[in-house]
This record gives C-alpha cells, sequence and structure tokens, in this order.
C-alpha cells in the first residue's frame, strides 16, 4: 500500500523536482511565518528522493512512501515571497508618525523594483501597555520565489535596517522600561552545612 502511494506520489502529483527547494512537515502543524527549514532536492526515483540540507549541506535519503503523510512545501513553486518583520513602537508614538514612517517605507519599496513588488501593509498586532509599546507588523511582496532565499534573506535584512534607522531618525525607537531590582540581604548567615 505505502509502496503504491510512494510511486504515485513521484509519478502523478509531481510535488517537486530535482534542484527544486522544498520544506517536509506533518500535516497538521501549523507553517512557520518566518519560513520554514528547506532542502535542495538533488535525486528522485521511483521509491526514494535524496535532498541536501540547506542550512548544514548534509545529504539524506527519504523513502518516497514516507513522504505521501507529509506537507511539502515547494519554494520554487510560491513565487514572490512575502517578507515578514516585526517592529515595536512606544504607545505615545502618534499617528501621524506611524503615518510618515508608513509613506517613508512605500517609497523606499517603490525605489528597489528589482526587489520588491509592493508593501503589502504595516498593522499593528499587539498592545503591550504594561512594557509601553504597540508591536506592529510590516508584510512586503518580494519580486522573487523562496527558491531564491538568498535575495529574499538579503533584502529582509537591508529592509529592517532601514526600518531601525528610519524609526531612529522619526524618534519612534522603543526602549523597553528598566525593571526593579530588589536586593535583600539575608537575615542568618548560612554555611554549606547549615
Amino acid at each position: 500500500g505505502k509502496y503504491v502511494e510512494g510511486v504515485m506520489l513521484v509519478l502523478n502529483r509531481k510535488p517537486y523536482q530535482i534542484g527544486d527547494r522544498i520544506s517536509l512537515q506533518d500535516v497538521p502543524s501549523d507553517a512557520k511565518t518566518s519560513g520554514s527549514p528547506t532542502w535542495f532536492v538533488e535525486d528522485v526515483d521511483l521509491f526514494t528522493t535524496t535532498v541536501r540540507f540547506a542550512g548544514t549541506n548534509e545529504v539524506a535519503t527519504v523513502a518516497n512512501s514516507a513522504l505521501v503523510a507529509c506537507r511539502i512545501i515547494n519554494a520554487n513553486r510560491s513565487p514572490n515571497a512575502i517578507i515578514r518583520i516585526i517592529l515595536r513602537f512606544g504607545v505615545s508614538v502618534t499617528k501621524e508618525k506611524i503615518d510618515e514612517f508608513y509613506i517613508n517605507l512605500q517609497q523606499y519599496v517603490k525605489e528597489k523594483p528589482r526587489e520588491f513588488l509592493h508593501l503589502i501593509e504595516l498593522s499593528p498586532i499587539a498592545i503591550e501597555i504594561q512594557q509601553g509599546y504597540v508591536e506592529y507588523v510590516l508584510l512586503v511582496q518580494h519580486v522573487e520565489s523562496w527558491q531564491e532565499m538568498g535575495a529574499v534573506w538579503k533584502s529582509k535584512v537591508e529592509l529592517t535596517m532601514h526600518c531601525h534607522e528610519l524609526s531612529k531618525e522619526l524618534c519612534m525607537t522603543y526602549t523597553a522600561p528598566v525593571l526593579p531590582v530588589q536586593l535583600h540581604e539575608a537575615s542568618e548567615k548560612k554555611t554549606w552545612f547549615g
């Protein structure tokens, strides 16, 4: 049964080809918003698939029948990666400052048409009054698929640095509150033996 399912996976579904960057996950697990650990497909036959782990260059051979129950994410077939960056601003930052920040980001993205398609959104996702910040998610669509992870990550790093510099320029940088430190003097001096 499983053997036939594995053969059918490769012949009919064809979820990947040699050279594709794939991620293998349990079907019920949630997809990671920051991206998934990936493997490059090196060889495929009726019974097995040989993959190389992108992070460490380790090679593994997996029975195709074992892959039948997996969610197979194919980065090569996932066009226009969406970059997700979490930002924190102090609760005192005004809507006008957020709007100015957003307009600047739109311009930054527009000036890089070989990297980005468009800025999708900048939205608040959490408010931590006691910690004094509002957390935002920034979503930007890249021109490349996750197959070209190096280019996508380079753009993400540069965009993150731009956000950091822009938040400093607009005086929007969040600083965590100083937590109180309590020191107590021991009432009795105890030794190792009591």
